[in-house]
């Protein structure tokens, strides 16, 4: 079972489905039919949880991945962050990669360039 919250964000519409069965939650960005970053829960426990990030992590979808990552970590949980579907990120992208602590986000899948670009 699923269900849809829509908000309409000047010329954004931005959804969070919520699917009960799976105890998970995906926030969806758009512009018009254009899915720019999609943000999925997909495993959460007391300790950590994993993110899974698809589409283009760029502009203002940049805080948006900021803001999920930082509420994690306010939560002290350990955070796994599935980066194997973006097609693109931006330079405040990588800046925000950077900033999260290694010894508490491992990053998985992603580009060669992205990893090139966050460094050892």
């Amino acid at each position: 079972m699923c269900h849809y919250q829509f908000y309409i964000c000047g010329m954004f519409v931005v959804y969070l489905e919520i699917r009960a069965e799976q105890n998970s939650y995906e926030q969806i960005y758009e512009i018009g039919d254009i899915t720019m970053v999609r943000i999925t829960t997909m495993a959460e426990d007391a300790q950590s949880v994993r993110l899974k990030v698809e589409g283009r992590v760029v502009g203002e979808w940049v805080s948006e991945l900021d803001h999920f990552c930082t509420g994690f970590l306010v939560q002290n949980k350990m955070i796994v962050l599935d980066l194997s579907d973006v097609s693109y990120i931006d330079r405040r992208g990588i800046d925000v990669l950077k900033k999260v602590p290694a010894d508490k986000v491992h990053i998985q899948g992603a580009s060669l360039l992205v990893r090139a670009l966050l460094g050892p």
